[in-house]
């Protein structure tokens, strides 16, 4: 009995100790609830870019800036950072789409923008885009119309660029010359400093087919619609085996031949490339992106000068071709209004700014009126401003532009690499792209 009775009077005080440790327990749910979590708690948004916030490259840099003013404005958001080289993020962005891990935020070129609408990587962002709009509408230099893709608005561009003529001003000195007015000058130029410097380019126009052709299509669409061509009718089928594409080859086999401004080195560049090639010395001019002026002049300083891209008439430039770095939300998205809410930081002046100091032309006007845009930095983004107001032009390319560039790029090698008639070397690429392109749209 008396052991009977231990055990019950025992139980009995077990029993208020476990109450007493499940009342405390409580109560400290309660106060983590109430007082601990909502500082603690942080919500992660996926964002995919090129740009890498931990590089010295002027454009890192800002990046990194951003992300850590948006985190201090929102400490209980976390930017998680993903960073994949720019040949690579589309196809890598469609593919974890398809598998469901897509990003929150999307960072999309403009040039490949159609092709994530038909992949549907992008959710249609106008619910967020639309009211942004209405109250910043007088300053976002990007209009709806430019950006509508299958009626519906897909990503927001944080940035613009435009394609000019890059030189060296010490070499263009070195044999009298000034910057040139017209495509044949420039040959003449990029000429005689190649015979002053044999282990210079005068005239680098990367030909290669990696890198989705682009360092050659960029520079082939403004002297192309320059010469009043076009890439593609208004039915989807290559235009730019007319006289215009011919004019343009024209020119490029020239720099080889006549001119002898460059050699068959080119035939392996892409934009990066080229790129390096500046800065080691060896290429004295190209037409290439505003968005790399400052990181080619992080070892070139105020030798690289820019211009606009001539034309074949000494009376005006070509046009200035236009694309831009867009922020769209992800299909797989858990968190859109979250990715909106920093695609919107990124559109403020405060940010915009902080680019356009990294090389980079902001797309809100209001940031051209702050005094570093009177340095000589700020006043030469102006001029690549006006070139876009004045001479830009800018389109959605056709779903299948991969393919086309891929055989214009080939077209090209042809061209510099043989005698072959220019005329019916363009006349089998726009054959083969128009054969493609029907069972493409078929499919």
């Amino acid at each position: 009995m008396s052991f009977c009775n231990n055990f019950i009077v025992s139980g009995v005080r077990d029993m208020k100790k476990f109450k007493l440790i499940l009342f405390s327990v409580w109560l400290s749910i309660m106060f983590a609830t109430f007082f601990v979590l909502p500082v603690g708690f942080t919500d992660t948004i996926e964002f995919w870019t090129f740009l890498d916030p931990s590089s010295p490259d002027p454009r890192g840099q800002a990046l990194r800036d951003a992300i850590e003013i948006f985190e201090r404005q929102y400490p209980d958001i976390k930017v998680n950072v993903t960073t994949i080289h720019w040949r690579e993020i589309d196809q890598a962005a469609i593919r974890a789409t398809a598998a469901g891990q897509g990003p929150d935020v999307l960072n999309v070129y403009t040039d490949q923008l159609q092709n994530h609408v038909v992949a549907g990587t992008l959710m249609p962002v106008e619910e967020f885009f639309k009211p942004w709009y209405t109250l910043n509408a007088e300053d976002y230099l990007w209009k709806p119309s430019m950006l509508e893709i299958k009626e519906h608005i897909w990503s927001t561009p944080w940035e613009s660029r435009v394609w000019v003529l890059w030189y060296r001003e010490d070499f263009v000195e070195s044999v009298g010359a000034k910057v040139p007015l017209d495509l044949y000058e420039l040959a003449e130029i990029a000429g005689d400093i190649r015979r002053n410097y044999p282990n210079v380019i005068g005239f680098a126009w990367g030909l290669a087919t990696k890198s989705l052709g682009a360092e050659f299509i960029e520079t082939f669409i403004p002297l192309l619609y320059g010469a009043g061509g076009e890439l593609v009718d208004e039915n989807g089928n290559a235009a730019f085996n007319d006289e215009a594409g011919i004019r343009v080859m024209e020119w490029l086999r020239a720099l080889f031949v006549k001119y002898e401004a460059t050699d068959l080195s080119v035939l392996s560049m892409d934009a990066d490339d080229v790129l390096s090639g500046f800065q080691a010395g060896t290429i004295a001019m190209s037409v290439e992106g505003t968005m790399r002026v400052s990181t080619a002049r992080s070892a070139l300083g105020d030798k690289l000068k820019t211009a606009f891209v001539p034309s074949f008439e000494s009376s005006e430039p070509s046009p200035g071709y236009t694309a831009g770095q867009t922020l769209g939300i992800g299909t797989n998205s858990q968190h859109p209004d979250i990715a909106w809410k920093f695609i919107e930081h990124m559109l403020s002046p405060e940010i915009q700014l902080i680019f356009a100091k990294g090389g980079i032309l902001p797309v809100r006007s209001q940031v051209y009126n702050d005094s570093w845009f009177d340095t000589p930095e700020g006043k030469e983004m102006v001029k690549w401003r006006d070139y876009i107001i004045k001479q830009g032009m800018s389109f959605f390319p056709p779903e299948d532009y991969w393919k086309l560039c891929e055989i214009l790029v080939t077209a090209a090698q042809r061209i510099v690499t043989t005698e072959v008639d220019i005329r019916s070397i363009l006349d089998d690429a726009a054959d083969e792209y128009n054969n493609y392109h029907a069972t493409f749209m078929k499919e």
